[in-house]
């Protein structure tokens, strides 16, 4: 079920800023064991994607901590 609920998140997410499926995959079931709700996970990637929609990967900005 862990891997269903991965698939559904990872749809989810923007394909045009998805970047390696294997290591997002892995970065899903690691905060779904560290006890988030698959379906908070899948809201807020939901969420990111309505909220960015028109936004090019140009316009999305990174930042490092």
């Amino acid at each position: 079920m862990a891997d269903e609920d991965a698939e559904k998140i990872l749809v989810a997410y923007p394909p045009d800023r998805l970047r390696g499926k294997a290591v997002c995959l892995a970065q899903i079931e690691e905060a779904m064991k560290d006890g988030n709700a698959p379906e908070d996970l899948l809201q807020t990637v939901q969420a990111y994607a309505t909220d960015s929609a028109g936004f090019t990967r140009s316009k999305v900005c990174s930042v490092s901590y």
